[in-house]
């Protein structure tokens, strides 16, 4: 006999098996392998937070192919968040697939510019600047001190300073590469290229291409940092709304389900998933 206080209680619990969404993918979800380097970083790492404004979720999964093929998870995020000044510093990287160094180019990417970014607490056009030469000077020294070139340790690299104010929470991004940043709910719907760009610009080596935007996220609003492994995922394929439609909404209130959600099997997209959810849930 089930009673309705058991029902409720295993009512949000995540599947037992990989969520599944659209047509059927050549991925079994299974795990695969465990990559064979000692220094590899773990399959997943997952974080967040909730205040009386917002909720905060972060997540990277080691992608799919990578499991079969027992290679290490490219991706990386580090997040800063609680500051004196209510300010959330967040470092997004996505290692190049044919950098011998990729994952360690990608930490250390996350792990310097959130170092430099508690030192200058902005992201105008020249402290980004300013903020990606260290970055990417740093990077340099760890290639030189382990032998390799800078180009084994290429990544792009995404920080975003959120500060929230009264009203909102001002989004201040300065990238290089091609991490995808998303307002939550969409205007109206993308359609998708024929063919997607795969060649982009990456540190160290192209610091100076840094680029630098800014949003304001209002009550009711997610703003997403992605790699595009998941921001193409929810973009440009349908079988991703029940993803978006749940996150517009509410994010999901535990990391399981956070995780979950990111690492659903999707025809075509095996890639690395990071991700990085802010979510706008009260006016000050």
């Amino acid at each position: 006999m089930t009673t309705e206080s058991s029902q409720q209680v295993t009512q949000d619990v995540p599947e037992k098996t990989a969520r599944r969404l659209g047509r059927p993918s050549r991925v079994t979800g299974n795990l695969g392998r465990l990559p064979s380097r000692e220094d590899a970083p773990p399959d997943a790492v997952a974080g967040g937070v909730d205040t009386d404004l917002s909720r905060t979720r972060f997540g990277s999964v080691r992608g799919y192919a990578h499991r079969q093929y027992g290679e290490t998870r490219q991706d990386a995020v580090k997040v800063v968040q609680g500051l004196d000044d209510g300010v959330t510093i967040v470092a997004v990287a996505d290692g190049v697939g044919s950098a011998a160094e990729a994952a360690r180019g990608a930490q250390c990417a996350v792990e310097e510019a959130c170092r430099e970014m508690l030192k200058s607490r902005t992201l105008s056009g020249e402290w980004a600047r300013a903020v990606f030469s260290e970055v990417a000077s740093a990077m340099n020294k760890v290639a030189a001190s382990a032998s390799w070139r800078p180009e084994d340790l290429s990544t792009t690299l995404a920080v975003a300073m959120l500060t929230e104010e009264q009203a909102a929470t001002r989004v201040d991004l300065a990238l290089v590469g091609d991490t995808i940043p998303l307002l939550l709910p969409f205007e109206q719907a993308e359609a998708q290229p024929e063919i997607l760009e795969t060649q982009t610009a990456a540190m160290p080596n192209n610091f100076d291409e840094v680029e630098c935007r800014s949003y304001v996220v209002e009550r009711g609003q997610t703003f997403v940092l992605a790699t595009d492994g998941f921001a193409n995922l929810i973009r440009f394929s349908s079988a991703a709304t029940d993803i978006v439609d749940d996150w517009v909404s509410e994010l999901p209130q535990t990391l399981g389900r956070f995780l979950w959600d990111i690492d659903a099997i999707v025809k075509t997209y095996d890639d690395d998933r990071t991700v990085f959810a802010y979510q706008r849930t009260q006016a000050g």
